[in-house]
């Protein structure tokens, strides 16, 4: 039987920017421990905290190390706390994770749903894949390249269940991934396998662990 825990806000406290760089760095360790090349476990990591962003309001009502508030079904042995979500008539069970400096044990499960599910797993595949046909724009007002397709992935996991689809909803996650993109920057180094990117009229070629702004905005 699973353990009911208090449900504790673990992202209270953080600016965006600090909640962003702390489960970054907690999903790209993850990412290179199963063998991600590191530039692209960067971006692959990135792609993944704009969803989390997305479902959290920026880490706000992150609960237990919880990324994206992910119930508990009948399968889930682990912790449990009770929440009521947006879509919840009342208070449900979703799942609790150890209360940790970066949330690790609670970002590697999150990870590992949204990789190894057997719905979503085609789109991670799709994801890794699109490393080969980029650039890609990312944000709203102001914009970046990046060298993945997060935005056909969120729209990938969204038709697969992961949440209802809808444009508007693509569209928010495109601007939360341009916010992250400009929060996390390029990896510190240069990419010895994803090559080089052109980033549109008038602008060098640059290496593909590179972020580069495309337009801004006042």
């Amino acid at each position: 039987m699973s353990q009911v825990v208090r449900a504790v806000r673990t992202g209270a406290g953080l600016s965006r920017e600090a909640w962003v760089r702390s489960r970054h760095g907690a999903a790209y360790n993850v990412l290179l421990d199963r063998g991600l090349e590191p530039s692209l476990a960067w971006w692959v990591a990135a792609t993944l905290v704009a969803q989390w962003a997305r479902e959290t309001g920026w880490g706000r009502s992150e609960w237990g190390c919880s990324e994206g508030n992910i119930r508990a079904t009948a399968s889930w042995d682990g912790a449990v706390q009770y929440l009521q979500g947006g879509d919840d008539a009342t208070e449900a069970p979703y799942r609790a994770y150890p209360t940790e400096p970066n949330c690790e044990t609670g970002v590697a499960d999150a990870i590992r749903l949204a990789i190894d599910g057997r719905l979503y797993h085609p789109a991670y595949l799709r994801l890794l894949a699109s490393a080969n046909g980029g650039p890609y724009a990312v944000g709203a007002s102001r914009q970046y390249a990046v060298p993945i397709d997060s935005v056909q992935w969120y729209a990938d996991v969204m038709r697969a269940g992961w949440n209802p689809y809808t444009q508007a909803g693509l569209d928010e996650y495109r601007s939360i991934a341009g916010t992250v993109a400009g929060i996390v920057g390029a990896p510190p180094y240069v990419s010895s396998t994803l090559g080089k990117i052109a980033v549109g009229a008038g602008v060098a070629a640059v290496g593909m662990a590179l972020l580069v702004v495309l337009r801004g905005r006042r």
